[in-house]
């Protein structure tokens, strides 16, 4: 089961998504190379939440290929 959810603040849209629905979102897309993949935490103090940050550029003809 991946878990994932949708929030909006004014002018702002944000995906939530745990590891495993990251993951097979990423595995769907083609065309990209995953570079790296870190979490991080935010950083306003009357906040708590945990933050996935992805790298990704569009991946070569030969890595397409695989």
């Amino acid at each position: 089961r991946f878990l994932f959810s949708r929030q909006s603040l004014p002018g702002r849209y944000f995906y939530d998504y745990d590891r495993e629905a990251l993951n097979h979102l990423l595995d769907s897309l083609s065309g990209i190379k995953v570079l790296d993949i870190w979490k991080t935490s935010d950083l306003r103090e009357d906040q708590s939440s945990r933050w996935y940050n992805v790298l990704i550029r569009k991946a070569s003809e030969e890595e397409e290929e695989w």
